[in-house]
């Protein structure tokens, strides 16, 4: 989109209508990413990609304790400890901006309700949450283990995804694997079930997937279980159903433990930090995507959008709105100097892609 002559934002994926995510990595726009990235590094400045995405975790509580959880560690137990975004702040200093101010002018971000360690079905307002998103015409998606889903919430998700400006689906992916160890796949498949006839029914663009964590050792499914599931699924109906391996839950270190390494790193040049999984030293991540935590703190992505990563935390939706906060001094300060081999961050598949390619131009 052409703003002025010399002002232009970039859009990192293709205008491809099957949606995400698991064909995005075929929808990464190359041609787009190349011409942005050589920009900002003649102009020695931050790439300027679109909004793409929006993570809001809008709770910090789960229903269930997967051990194969990424933030299995990192989760906080229902009570005292329990913290949600407010309905109010997530309106006005999120979805209401993002619609209404000049900086996100023909930007249309997915946004994703989720946390890799939290049950966005939990949150209190969930309903009203959804009704928002409809409201504001936003193309959205929904991670979770479906405990809380019911037949209204259901019906609620359907329709409100009718009302999306942009032409790719809005969708939602079910954690089976919680579910099947908790014993309680059954009901599930029966909520699943009943998702894909209400959604035949509302809105066939509407996706529903199944993404499912396997593990070498067959601790989760066997051979038998997963040929069943697989027959499950098939006959339902589901739109796509994806298998992968779990990732090794990050464990919290203490604070001053991480600053003594970093201190030794930054005064002998023969202490390194081992990170063979990321030959890159940028997140371009940060640059087309965000994650609010349920304080209200923003960060690079959902892998990362924990107080244990404060250090990457860019502003908080509490304090401003969206729009003072993306592409702020700060947001373009930490683009400048984070280093995602220095921390224990991780990226998921597709953010791990998008940050290879961008170095390899950058």
């Amino acid at each position: 989109m052409l703003r002025s002559k010399f002002y232009r934002i970039y859009k990192p994926f293709s205008s491809d209508k099957k949606g995400y995510p698991y064909n995005l990595l075929n929808q990464l726009d190359i041609l787009s990413i190349n011409k942005c990235l050589s920009r900002a590094k003649w102009n020695r400045s931050m790439p300027n990609f679109i909004l793409d995405k929006v993570e809001i975790i809008s709770t910090s509580v789960c229903n269930y304790q997967c051990n194969f959880c990424y933030g299995h560690y990192l989760k906080a137990k229902d009570g005292p400890s329990r913290k949600e975004l407010p309905l109010k702040i997530i309106e006005k200093n999120i979805l209401e901006n993002l619609r209404k101010d000049k900086k996100f002018l023909g930007q249309d971000p997915i946004i994703i309700l989720g946390g890799l360690y939290s049950e966005p079905l939990a949150y209190s307002n969930i309903i009203q949450l959804i009704k928002l998103l409809g409201k504001y015409q936003f193309r959205f998606a929904i991670y979770t283990n479906g405990f809380f889903l019911d037949d209204n919430l259901s019906k609620l998700i359907c329709e409100n995804s009718l009302l999306a400006e942009s032409l790719k689906p809005s969708y939602i992916a079910f954690n089976f694997t919680a579910s099947f160890i908790y014993g309680d796949y059954q009901n599930l498949i029966k909520k699943m079930k009943n998702l894909v006839k209400l959604r035949n029914g509302i809105n066939p663009r509407f996706q529903i997937n199944v993404p499912i964590v396997v593990d070498q050792n067959k601790k989760f499914f066997s051979n038998k279980d997963l040929k069943q599931v697989s027959k499950v699924l098939s006959r339902i109906g589901i739109d796509a159903v994806r298998y992968s391996f779990p990732q090794e839950p990050i464990k919290p270190q203490p604070e001053f433990f991480i600053q003594k390494l970093l201190i030794q790193r930054n005064k002998r040049e023969h202490i390194y930090f081992r990170s063979p999984s990321k030959p890159f030293d940028k997140c371009f991540v940060m640059t087309a995507s965000l994650s609010i935590d349920p304080e209200g703190n923003v960060y690079p992505c959902s892998q990362t959008s924990h107080s244990y990563f404060k250090r990457l935390s860019f502003g908080s939706v509490r304090k401003n709105k969206l729009s003072e906060i993306w592409r702020s001094q700060t947001h373009k300060r930490l683009f400048k100097t984070f280093n995602p081999q220095l921390i224990d961050c991780r990226c998921n598949v597709v953010d791990g892609q998008l940050n290879r390619i961008c170095c390899n131009f950058y």
